[in-house]
């Protein structure tokens, strides 16, 4: 079998990056917003709450990914887009036809950055990156869903989720380069924090 040197890995683009955000991003896995939830003490009302959070934060940089896609040579927001499973997880709660309420607050992304030599990849890094550890959030659901699959659709994810992961790592790869790997590193470390400020 094939193994790739961790040495090796650090010395790419993905692995700059990583080491350049892996402050920002351990800080993620301490967030009072998700213990309940980890410790799976987590109500309805808590868990409903969580997910307007999560909306408000996702619609918004989804869109705005979704707006600066056009531009991108590399890879786009094609299979990608996400924030329709927070609102049908919220209608699985709440009632069908409930969803998001409609002055619910929404965060401002980054768009500044999205604009930049890297900036898209940045910011689709740090995403992607949480869709697949919510994978670990949506198996703490069951004592409050049981065995359903309604209410937890977002955290759980796509069959294709780790394959579109590792096209945004081969996109990193292959693009961050020069400046373009510092646009890319800045990005995500602005939506780390952006996302642990609105969490917080």
């Amino acid at each position: 079998m094939f193994h790739v040197s961790q040495e090796h890995i650090l010395d790419t683009p993905r692995g700059k990056l990583r080491h350049a955000t892996r402050d920002v991003h351990e800080r993620q896995h301490g967030l009072d917003a998700f213990r309940p939830l980890l410790d799976q003490t987590i109500s309805h009302v808590e868990y409903r709450t969580l997910l307007e959070s999560l909306y408000g934060f996702h619609q918004p940089l989804e869109a705005a990914l979704v707006a600066h896609s056009d531009s991108q040579t590399v890879l786009g927001m094609t299979g990608r887009r996400r924030a329709h499973l927070l609102v049908e997880d919220l209608n699985a709660l709440r009632g069908v036809g409930c969803g998001v309420p409609a002055n619910l607050p929404r965060a401002t992304p980054p768009s500044h950055l999205l604009s930049r030599p890297g900036g898209y990849l940045g910011c689709l890094y740090v995403r992607e990156g949480a869709m697949l550890g919510g994978r670990v959030l949506a198996g703490k659901l069951d004592h409050l869903l049981g065995s359903r699959t309604e209410g937890r659709r977002f955290f759980s994810g796509g069959p294709r989720d780790a394959e579109l992961w590792r096209s945004c790592c081969a996109a990193i790869d292959q693009a961050g380069h020069g400046p373009a790997l510092e646009g890319i590193v800045a990005a995500a470390r602005a939506t780390f924090e952006l996302f642990e400020c609105w969490m917080t």
